[in-house]
């Protein structure tokens, strides 16, 4: 993948079709246009300019995009709280699995999170998503708890549990 045509930005309201049906390929139990509309309308902040448009301990949400060929392959929302983040949702497009595209989020993440002076991100994760956990440990996630039966039923007709997850900037 030529990493010049490869970038990641904010998302648009009028992009909301495209990231739901992006969604709707990635997971047996997608995310709602209701609920991505939602973050796209309470985003917090311009990156562009790097400012804040909300009170400081109100929670908003980063939501970006990541373009390729100026197709959207992906997305990634977090949502700030003071000085955290939790990682709500991350996805990459079927097709374009197994490019590490993943450890780019991750790394945007990173590198958003120090410019941001955010402290620690947290999130959830299916016990079965293996590569996904693999990929969060080997960016220095470390497991602090199980959420019994948290997600959905999964493809083995019952309720399934969520990893917890943190990073630490210490």
């Amino acid at each position: 993948m030529c990493e010049q045509k490869l970038f990641i930005r904010q998302a648009r309201i009028n992009e909301l079709d495209s990231i739901l049906h992006n969604e709707n390929l990635c997971y047996q139990f997608p995310w709602s246009k209701k609920m991505l509309e939602d973050c796209l309308l309470n985003q917090h902040l311009s990156l562009e300019l790097n400012i804040f448009k909300h009170k400081e301990n109100e929670s908003k949400y980063v939501f970006l995009v990541m373009v390729f060929d100026d197709k959207i392959i992906g997305h990634l929302i977090v949502q700030k709280v003071v000085d955290e983040f939790h990682l709500h949702n991350i996805c990459i497009l079927p097709s374009q699995q197994g490019k590490r595209l993943g450890q780019k989020w991750m790394d945007y993440l990173m590198l958003l999170a120090t410019k941001l002076e955010i402290t620690q991100v947290i999130l959830e994760v299916r016990e079965s998503n293996l590569t996904a956990i693999n990929l969060y440990e080997k960016n220095r996630f470390h497991t602090i708890g199980i959420r019994k039966k948290y997600y959905q039923q999964s493809s083995l007709g019952e309720a399934e549990n969520a990893v917890i997850l943190k990073w630490s900037a210490r």
